[in-house]
């Protein structure tokens, strides 16, 4: 019966907090840095940490100082977030650096022609091929993963991007004819 008495004592000191401090809040994370457009949803958060922990406030400590340290946690998250997102974007081809659609059709043509070339070949030359061209791995390095004398595993490549360069070369004579 104690709980069903404190919730509702809770409830209301969090939403005195929230209408008092609001605007301390929302200042001190564009101090922080949290560029103004995100600021609305950075003090959303610091008010969602607020409400799930005000039963372990200690009153001992300032209520702006308790907030302030809120405040910077979530300013840093968000900044964390900020930069992460900056990277993935930045990590993304440029419109203007795509090829003209003609081209990746051909390309897509190409790569379907390869996929085609790769599975007529035996699954342990096509294993070679894959490890050394797509996953950069030496010879030597292959050979000790798979086991196989480096002699059959430069055969193995040899022989893969033969055909490889075989099933391109006769797409090139399709499309100029």
């Amino acid at each position: 019966m104690g709980a069903t008495r404190r919730a509702p004592r809770l409830g209301e000191a969090f939403e005195a907090i929230y209408t008092e401090h609001f605007p301390f809040v929302w200042r001190t994370l564009l101090h922080l840095g949290v560029p103004r457009g995100v600021a609305e949803d950075a003090a959303q958060e610091v008010f969602i940490v607020v409400h799930r922990r005000l039963g372990s406030w200690d009153p001992e400590v300032s209520l702006r100082s308790w907030l302030y340290g809120i405040c910077r946690r979530v300013a840093s998250g968000q900044r964390r977030s900020h930069h992460r997102h900056r990277r993935k974007l930045a990590a993304l081809p440029r419109p203007e650096d795509a090829p003209p659609p003609d081209q990746r059709v051909a390309s897509r043509r190409d790569l379907a022609r390869l996929h085609r070339a790769l599975e007529r070949l035996d699954p342990d030359t096509r294993e070679a091929f894959l490890m050394a061209e797509l996953e950069g791995m030496s010879f030597r390095e292959i050979s000790e993963a798979t086991g196989t004398n480096p002699n059959t595993i430069y055969s193995r490549v040899r022989k893969a991007r033969a055909a490889a360069r075989a099933c391109l070369a006769s797409a090139d004579e399709e499309s100029t004819t």
